[in-house]
């Protein structure tokens, strides 16, 4: 029994400590106001640094105004050079090296200012943003005098046609078509917010190569329209960028291999168990850069946003849902939130600003039907609707801002085994649904797409799960009328080729499996319905990555067989550093540095110039 005593002691250890616990929670209350007052004093003072930015920024801009108006442009006019028409060379003069021998494309002419466009717009954006909130009745006030004298400062009605001087040509369309994408260059253009430059005849001047502007205009005339843009040449993304019409343009756009991206710049190795590179096109070398935070194999890689993103994938223990993202520029991988299925092998593609992730294998290699979106804006995942028939490895293109599944297998409950499918579903984003298109001639899994126009050609695959059953034919859909026509079967059956892209509206198919490594590249053209047997490459490789690169095909590592030198019999495969680069226009292969480091089941990512 407790005596008296030790009660009356506990009872004042207990008041002591509510006492001090009572004096803690007054003290926090203090700090948390006293941090709470620090961190509005903060806000107030950021903002008041944020309005004295913006507006030394309008006063630098203004200076730059005033200079290029006592400066005219090289070819001797007087009329005023308008605030973005700014141009650079599509890229500086580097020394190629001797096996990579330099593209030809014509530069743009040089102007005065030299003010990077993307930087005007956006310091435009900000400061027209801060003048409306400080000098709203004034801005109404200088809007209206503006629309008094249209002629003179360069406001057109959406119906009215303009003609434009690019470089000395002329072109001639409606306001509302060049307006088409808001904060473009045309728009701040004809805004009216500042001054144009116009030629004698009072058309407004451009001082740009106009060598890309007809199909930059036939794009803003009808983005859906079946065209066949150069995406694989550096001159006509950098006008696009010029434009302001780089998000709009590849927004919508993939290439044909889910593990490709192609557009120019940077050649990065990335993936497998080996370390990541960057190859150096000055030096011919390649060089370390960051690896994942998470080192798996079986990861789907996508460029999308100016980052570059792993998908999933896998190590030895588990399959992984997680997501990071690579920035260039610091060189380094930050985490993206996890997507809401675990799975390896998926197929990705990039529809109006989203990030679509679809199908795929679990651990266990059974096919998944799952499709999800991420939104860069939100930073969250959105699961849609799974697919009706496709399912695994599947492939997947857009073709005119509509997204297409090909093939995959059926889900079964073995995972050692597959039965290839020959469904074709197209997802609906106004309904959430995906609906079922004109089924494939051949059910094929581990098939490869390319797109041609608004054309998809399907190649190769297999018709079984034994690698016995490759296939060589060539199939042709539609996406104008549903329908599949046949084309001419490759030369040689393949699996799991390493590319299957475009160059110049030709599709390039390199490598594979049939079932052993192959050596053997083929070209077809749609157009004749003809394969070409092009040069081989130096080695029989297979798992290897791929990616097309200011016009040329580049092959990257991959597997290639051991052979006995006596008795000549093939062995178990080898990674290998073999680096190749493909170029059309001489039809020859030249050998480049060697990667670092063996690597197999990784991906090549050409990347935007950073």
């Amino acid at each position: 029994m407790i005596s008296p005593m030790f009660q009356e002691a506990e009872e004042r250890v207990r008041a002591l400590v509510r006492e001090e616990v009572d004096g803690l929670r007054r003290e926090f209350d203090v700090l948390r106001r006293e941090c709470e007052q620090f961190t509005q004093e903060c806000r107030r003072e950021l903002q008041e640094q944020r309005r004295w930015l913006t507006d030394a920024l309008a006063r630098v801009e203004d200076r730059l105004l005033q200079g290029a108006q006592h400066h005219p442009g090289q070819h001797g006019r007087q009329q005023q050079r308008p605030l973005n028409a700014t141009t650079s060379d599509a890229s500086a003069d580097r020394g190629q090296p001797q096996s990579f021998p330099a593209s030809s494309s014509s530069s743009s002419s040089a102007g005065n200012v030299k003010l990077p466009a993307s930087s005007v717009r956006r310091s435009l954006k900000t400061r027209d943003a801060t003048h409306h909130q400080q000098h709203q009745q004034h801005q109404h006030q200088e809007t209206a005098n503006t629309d008094v004298d249209a002629d003179e400062d360069g406001i057109v009605p959406s119906t009215a046609v303009v003609t434009l001087n690019v470089g000395g040509s002329l072109f001639s369309t409606l306001a509302s078509t060049l307006r088409r994408v808001p904060d473009s260059f045309f728009d701040i253009m004809l805004s009216g917010r500042h001054p144009v430059a116009r030629d004698e005849a009072g058309h407004i001047f451009i001082d740009r190569n106009s060598v890309h502007f007809p199909v930059i205009l036939d794009w803003l005339r009808d983005p859906g329209s079946p065209q066949a843009l150069p995406f694989n040449d550096a001159e006509f993304l950098h006008e696009l960028e010029y434009y302001g019409l780089a998000d709009a343009v590849l927004g919508d756009w993939t290439t044909s291999e889910p593990d490709l991206t192609a557009v120019t710049g940077g050649v990065y190795a990335i993936g497998s168990e080996s370390p990541n590179e960057r190859y150096d096109m000055d030096r011919n070398i390649w060089y370390p850069v960051a690896d994942l935070l998470q080192p798996r194999t079986d990861c789907k890689y996508t460029w999308f946003n100016n980052r570059l993103y792993a998908i999933g994938g896998r190590d030895r223990q588990r399959v992984y849902a997680a997501v990071e993202r690579f920035d260039p520029r610091k060189n380094n991988w930050v985490p993206v939130p996890d997507m809401h299925h675990a799975r390896r092998s998926v197929a990705c593609a990039i529809l109006h600003g989203q990030l679509y992730v679809i199908g795929g294998l679990d651990h266990d290699g059974r096919c998944l039907a799952f499709a999800e979106r991420y939104d860069p804006d939100t930073r969250t995942w959105e699961e849609l609707p799974p697919l009706q028939q496709c399912a695994g490895p599947v492939a997947c293109v857009v073709v005119r801002g509509r997204l297409y599944v090909f093939g995959g297998s059926e889900m079964l409950a073995d995972p050692r085994s597959y039965v290839p499918v020959n469904a074709v579903e197209m997802y609906d984003e106004e309904h959430r649904t995906w609906v079922a298109r004109a089924p494939m001639p051949q059910p094929r899994y581990e098939l490869h797409a390319a797109v041609v126009r608004t054309e998809v050609v399907i190649v190769g695959g297999l018709a079984s799960s034994s690698t016995a059953s490759a296939l060589s034919r060539t199939d042709i859909y539609s996406t104008e009328t549903d329908t599949w026509r046949s084309g001419r079967d490759m030369r040689l059956q393949r699996f799991s080729v390493a590319c299957c892209d475009t160059i110049g509206n030709m599709v390039y198919v390199a490598g594979g499996s049939n079932p052993v490594a192959l050596e053997t590249v083929e070209r077809y053209d749609l157009d004749t319905d003809t394969w070409t047997i092009l040069p081989n490459m130096s080695q029989h490789r297979h798992f290897f990555s791929a990616a097309v690169f200011q016009g040329r095909l580049l092959t990257v590592g991959g597997m290639t067989y051991r052979r006995d030198r006596r008795s000549q019999r093939v062995g178990a495969s080898m990674p290998v550093t073999t680096v190749e680069a493909y170029d059309p226009a001489t039809n020859k292969w030249y050998t480049l540095a060697p990667l670092n480091n063996a690597r197999a089941h990784g991906v090549c990512v050409t990347a935007s110039s950073f």
